[in-house]
């Protein structure tokens, strides 16, 4: 193989193509400028970068442009941005043998944000309603998109991506979110249209709420159920009841409440007392926040309270001491009780039973006292009855009758004790001509001689058996009373025996006084003290019964004038003999020339007799002996126990 040859003007060439690491060049861009974001937002850093090369190394400097103008001093790699548009920045490479120059370009734009923060439309809403997201007005670079989302119970609804949205189902959280988008970034909000439920409404059959049934077997003061009263809405609603009556409405207990029977629904039962008998309507109001409703119910026929038959007012008559002929009625005698009281009549006259008068009114046909009575009954209680006089009945024309008493004669006390006071009361009469009145006191069925006055004292004897004293005073001009003739005398009087002291014929300058301690200087003493008339006047008098606890020594006095009268020893009636321990009675009699009528008291046991003068014969030293006497119309054994002689 022969060796190869060279040609010498090709080697140099070659040489010449050969580039030194000394050799100069111009700059270039090895790679062109870009920008750090080409979609910036106003207010964000954006910088420029590339890659060079040149001999020497270039320097670069930088220009940056908004929508082709320089920025003036925005010579840096990097510039902040002020404001929107076409932003660029320009690169140029310099160096001894050149200069190279590039521009990157991009865009600054503005992210979407709400001109007014978006609202709801409404919140609480119920199922069927219609909501919408409000006030959606965004700012940023065009172009934006919009989207929406809506949730319930935390859960996406699917296809609902408008603006707007029908609720279809309950939840206890119903949102809506919107958000805004463009090249430059994205805003949202979530709205909040709270719970999407149901108004309440009664469950309703036939006729309404289920009540109990409000016309049976109610009555005043029971405690009346209210029950099966179903109800719906979400939330649960809140449940009260108003009871309405003639008194007043009243908002009734509303703690029984059952929210378990069905999905959302309200069990509720009433309870309330009936107050009277008037209608009752019983008002079941429900709300939520979603609205309310309301349900009535009447109670009728309300029975009253059991009650005993009683008198509405007092039962009077209608008119009294009227003539033959005359009808008279028992009048105010309503009654009141449940169940509804029957009412009776019965009429009396002279003490004897009317046959056949049985209503409230009668016409008498006779004279003489007549009554009439009622008597109400229920099975509630007992009878209740009232009397009612209607005085004596007389004639109708001027033609004598017998006497009648115009009441019912009746005595002041039973079983009285000795030395107590007693009287007959209610004795008044009519007559004519008109009847004397007498009067007898007697001792077991025998008459007490000498108590023929009104009044009596037990035990009492001599000049105050009837009980009654009368004394006749006068005066001496100031130095003394005039007494029955003596002057100025000490008296004695007894405990329960009436005193009457004619007062006609002394001074009105003088007055005739009592007193406990001598000429009055401790008060005037009144007890049982009564005046009639005008003293030193016709007629005039004054009365004492001494009362029973009276002192033993009382003053009669001159209320102007000291030494007029005297002392006064008061005592209780003697002991009487064992023999006035019977029975006590009383007659007063009418009397006139038609005829003669009475009516007899019965005071009862004559009681605390002492036994005087009890005598003891053939005694035995030693033994024992006893004595049984009668007392208090008992029998009592005294016993004597050791006897000596």
């Amino acid at each position: 193989m022969s060796e190869p040859t060279f040609n010498k003007r090709v080697i140099d060439d070659i040489k010449v193509g050969i580039v030194s690491t000394d050799q100069l060049l111009p700059p270039s861009f090895t790679s062109s400028p870009v920008l750090s974001d080409t979609t910036g937002v106003s207010g964000e850093s954006i910088s420029v970068s590339f890659s060079s090369s040149g001999n020497p190394s270039p320097t670069a400097t930088y220009q940056w442009f908004l929508n082709g103008s320089p920025i003036g001093g925005a010579n840096a790699s990097s510039y902040t941005t002020t404001a929107t548009g076409g932003i660029s920045a320009g690169v140029t490479l310099t160096n001894s043998e050149g200069t190279a120059y590039q521009i990157a370009e991009g865009q600054v734009g503005l992210p979407p944000s709400f001109l007014v923060q978006p609202s709801a439309s409404a919140t609480g809403v119920t199922v069927g309603t219609q909501v919408s997201i409000e006030n959606v007005t965004a700012s940023g670079t065009q172009p934006m998109s919009t989207s929406y989302v809506w949730t319930i119970n935390n859960s996406v609804i699917g296809g609902e991506t408008s603006r707007t949205y029908t609720t279809g189902i309950t939840g206890t959280t119903l949102t809506g979110k919107i958000t805004v988008t463009n090249t430059y970034g994205s805003t949202e909000r979530t709205l909040n249209f709270g719970t999407v439920g149901v108004a309440p409404s009664f469950y309703v059959g036939d006729s309404g709420p289920i009540f109990a049934n409000p016309s049976i077997n109610n009555r005043v003061g029971d405690t009346v159920n209210v029950r099966g009263i179903y109800y719906n809405g979400v939330p649960v609603p809140g449940a009260t009841a108003t009871v309405t009556d003639s008194i007043g409405s009243r908002t009734v207990d509303a703690s029984i409440v059952d929210t378990a029977t069905l999905n959302n629904e309200g069990k509720k039962t009433e309870q309330f007392e009936i107050r009277n008998t008037s209608d009752i309507t019983v008002t079941i109001n429900i709300g939520n926040v979603h609205g309310t409703s309301a349900s009535s119910v009447v109670f009728n026929n309300i029975s009253p309270a059991n009650a005993a038959a009683s008198f509405l007012g007092t039962p009077s008559a209608s008119a009294t001491g009227v003539t033959v002929g005359t009808q008279v009625s028992i009048n105010n005698a309503g009654a009141t009780g449940w169940p509804v009281p029957s009412t009776v009549y019965e009429w009396t006259q002279n003490s004897s039973v009317i046959s056949g008068a049985t209503l409230a009114s009668y016409t008498p046909s006779a004279t003489g006292p007549l009554s009439g009575k009622v008597t109400i009954d229920n099975t509630s209680g007992g009878a209740t009855s009232a009397t009612v006089s209607f005085g004596t009945i007389t004639s109708t024309g001027s033609s004598n009758f017998a006497p009648y008493f115009s009441g019912t004669p009746a005595g002041s006390t039973t079983n009285p004790d000795v030395g107590e006071r007693m009287t007959f009361l209610t004795y008044g009469s009519t007559g004519l001509p008109a009847p004397t009145t007498t009067f007898q006191w007697y001792d077991d069925g025998v008459a007490i001689s000498g108590a023929t006055g009104y009044g009596y004292v037990l035990g009492a004897t001599g000049e105050i058996v009837d009980a009654e004293v009368a004394y006749v005073v006068t005066n001496n001009g100031s130095s003394n009373y005039i007494i029955d003739g003596a002057a100025q005398p000490v008296l004695s009087m007894t405990r329960g025996v009436q005193y009457t002291f004619d007062l006609s014929g002394v001074s009105t300058s003088h007055p005739f006084r009592l007193a406990t301690t001598e000429n009055g200087s401790g008060g005037q003493y009144t007890d049982g003290w009564t005046t009639n008339g005008t003293q030193g006047q016709a007629g005039a008098n004054a009365v004492f019964i001494v009362p029973a606890d009276a002192p033993a020594t009382l003053y009669y006095y001159c209320g102007n004038h000291n030494g007029m009268g005297n002392s006064i020893n008061v005592r209780t009636v003697p002991a009487t003999d064992v023999t006035m321990t019977g029975n006590l009675t009383g007659v007063v009699t009418l009397t006139n020339s038609e005829g003669t009528t009475g009516a007899t008291i019965d005071y009862g046991t004559m009681l605390n007799a002492n036994i005087t003068n009890l005598s003891l014969s053939n005694v035995v030293a030693g033994g024992t002996l006893t004595a049984t006497v009668t007392y208090g119309g008992t029998f009592d054994s005294i016993t004597w126990t050791g006897v000596t002689s």
